[in-house]
């Protein structure tokens, strides 16, 4: 069954904190693929992920909002498809956590963001 719904994160190392949002979209039946798509190490590869989300038969992205939170952004940016920031602290920095929570409120101010 082709996805609905992409979960991408910056680093293989976020699964722990990406795997709940798979868990919930296994229980509901709805069919998803998880990537690890860096805008800092890959660009390109990003770039090329939401571009070619839409055409690919994807509803939705989920993207890690870990650091300084610029994979949700970036990927909103570049596609029509819906996305939505999931905020984590990747460390115990007060800094990094406002930069994530910071992220997630721009991104819902403009469409297409969920």
């Amino acid at each position: 069954m082709k996805p609905l719904v992409g979960i991408v994160m910056g680093s293989d190392s976020d699964w722990p904190v990406m795997q709940a949002a798979a868990a919930m979209l296994k229980e509901f039946g709805v069919p998803f693929e998880a990537r690890v798509v860096s805008a800092h190490r890959t660009p390109d590869l990003l770039f090329d992920y939401a571009a070619m989300a839409g055409e690919r038969g994807l509803k939705a992205i989920i993207a890690g909002a870990g650091g300084a939170a610029h994979l949700p952004g970036m990927l909103a940016a570049k596609t029509i498809v819906r996305c939505s920031a999931y905020p984590f602290r990747r460390s115990t920095s007060t800094a990094s956590t406002v930069r994530s929570r910071q992220s997630e409120k721009v991104m819902a101010m403009k469409l297409p963001d969920a």
